[in-house]
């Protein structure tokens, strides 16, 4: 048997592989015949082994990688149809978690925010009260030192309310930042 004759005996015995993969196998071992050279015909045919044997060795790859195929097919179908009874339980519970996640973040801005305006109602606070102190001076020394006191008090705590608003403001908004790239993450690899 010379190359020409394997040849058409192996086409005709992948008659059952779809067109594609019949012309890519038969162009493979004809560039597997060319490498060889036509001095090696005979030792190429003995390698092989018969076009039968060949061909039903190919048909039996074809099928496991059809059946491999059709495997990683199947888990996308099943996640859809899970997906699709998922869905009444999972929709609300996701729905539920995001307004959390909302509400918790309006919490903690709404209190930022009011320790912010108290900081700034103390300073303001303090400094009015230490003016009226000193403008009543002539009056009773003793409400002077109350409203001195008092206005220097608010003042401080107002200052530092603020200076403490002034750190905790940038980590809050850092750990929200943390907290969304989290939970983008997750959902990446969900």
């Amino acid at each position: 048997m010379n190359r020409e004759e394997y040849m058409a005996a192996l086409e005709k015995h992948l008659r059952k592989l779809p067109r594609d993969e019949r012309e890519n196998a038969l162009v493979y071992y004809n560039e597997y015949f060319d490498d060889a050279g036509p001095e090696n015909e005979d030792r190429v045919i003995g390698e092989l082994s018969s076009p039968a044997k060949l061909a039903a060795q190919l048909r039996s790859e074809y099928a496991l990688k059809g059946n491999e195929q059709e495997k990683k097919k199947m888990p996308v179908v099943l996640i859809v149809i899970l997906s699709i009874f998922a869905a009444p339980i999972a929709l609300p519970l996701v729905i539920v978690a995001a307004a959390l996640v909302f509400v918790l973040m309006v919490v903690v801005f709404s209190v930022l925010f009011a320790f912010v305006v108290t900081a700034a109602a103390l300073v303001l606070g303090g400094f009015l009260w230490m003016v009226i102190g000193l403008i009543l001076i002539f009056q009773s020394p003793a409400v002077t030192l109350f409203y001195v006191g008092s206005g220097a008090f608010a003042l401080g705590l107002g200052i530092l309310l603020g200076v403490g608003m002034y750190r905790l403001i940038p980590w809050v908004i850092n750990g929200f930042k943390r907290m969304a790239e989290a939970i983008l993450e997750w959902r990446k690899n969900a």
